[in-house]
């Protein structure tokens, strides 16, 4: 049992969130409900392994580019925590 660990899969979508609505009053709010739950974990909890859920059509913009603004800061997050 040596080699297993506990992590958790997270997906913005499972709070309903989504491209159209992340930057409405209500999305904010469970954005950072998002935000306190991972950090929670981690920090809590201390899981470290987290598998994030992307929507294909909420992380490539209309015209095909990358575009962070939904996943962004959960993704900044785990990056500077070396997750």
């Amino acid at each position: 049992m040596s080699n297993v660990e506990i992590g958790g899969s997270f997906s913005l979508e499972r709070y309903g969130l989504t491209l159209e609505n992340y930057n409405t009053i209500w999305g904010k709010e469970q954005y950072k409900k998002v935000m306190d739950d991972l950090k929670y974990l981690h920090q809590n909890e201390k899981i470290n392994n987290f598998r994030i859920e992307f929507q294909w059509k909420d992380v490539v913009g209309k015209n095909g580019n990358f575009n962070p603004n939904l996943d962004g800061k959960m993704i900044n997050y785990l990056l500077n925590q070396k997750m």
